[in-house]
């Protein structure tokens, strides 16, 4: 693993304390190897979201092994999309996108990435009003 400050700034936030806030977010990075080629990493697995829980706005960051069609979506409990936050091909490297959720009711919510055609990660978010 493999552990960076993200470039993605957290808004002020009761949760976090003022030294953190608006200064980043720490993000592990773990790795999934390929049998035998401990040397080449074929997942990179991060998504996080910053801050959780949140109120109005959250940033999602996250990390791409590889150039790859990717698709980041807000959904509901009832699996309802509420919003499409990135819907493109990007290249390798780490990446942000934010959400407001300015107009959406408290309660928790799932953010969902996907990238290439076998990677897929939810986490789940918390908006408090």
């Amino acid at each position: 693993y493999r552990i960076s400050f993200s470039p993605c700034a957290c808004i002020m936030h009761p949760f976090f304390p003022p030294h953190l806030s608006g200064h980043g977010c720490l993000v592990v990075h773990l790795y999934a190897f390929a049998k035998n080629r401990p040397d080449n990493p074929v997942d990179l697995e991060v998504l996080r979201a910053c801050p959780n829980p949140f109120n109005s706005l959250t940033n999602i960051s996250y990390s791409l092994p590889s150039t790859a069609y990717t698709k980041i979506m807000i959904f509901d409990a009832l699996g309802r999309t509420l919003a499409v936050l990135v819907d493109e091909v990007q290249r390798a490297g780490e990446h942000c996108a934010s959400w407001n959720a300015a107009n959406i009711a408290s309660g928790t919510y799932f953010c969902r990435i996907q990238f290439g055609t076998k990677f897929m990660k939810t986490i789940k978010i918390t908006l408090i009003r």
